[in-house]
């Protein structure tokens, strides 16, 4: 199999992330379920304590961006496995930054697209036509 455009499809927001897979390009979008269910969220009020004597903003906004931070982690290590060829992020702009910035090399430099919207209630047709529009030439 031909994994040359096999592309992770990450739609996040700071409390959930989604991911999908694009087998080739252009194809049809399929989401991870068993990804989802390990890294889909986490118990915020667990969180919000732990942010509470970190000094990081508010409870919720350290917890997002411990949520997030967690989150590059797995694509890190899923990089770093070979599990995709290429990346694209979908989340909101604040999202979007801490994802980036706590993105490691092997994932970073697999980063193909960035999308700062939040998406993640969207379906797998709809993500799809997202993509598309992201991919057509300026």
């Amino acid at each position: 199999m031909d994994t040359q455009d096999h592309t992770w499809i990450v739609v996040a927001d700071g409390g959930k992330a989604r991911v999908f897979e694009e087998r080739e390009r252009h194809g049809d979008l399929k989401e991870l379920p068993a990804w989802r269910e390990a890294h889909g969220g986490e118990d915020l009020s667990h969180a919000h304590r732990h942010a509470a004597h970190s000094g990081a903003g508010t409870p919720k906004q350290a917890a997002e961006a411990e949520f997030l931070q967690d989150l590059a982690k797995a694509i890190d290590a899923a990089a770093r496995k070979k599990a995709f060829d290429k990346l694209v992020l979908m989340a909101p702009p604040k999202a979007m930054g801490v994802l980036r910035d706590a993105l490691k090399t092997e994932a970073a430099t697999k980063l193909e697209l960035t999308d700062p919207h939040d998406r993640t209630h969207e379906d797998a047709r709809t993500l799809k036509e997202h993509l598309h529009k992201l991919r057509m030439p300026a």
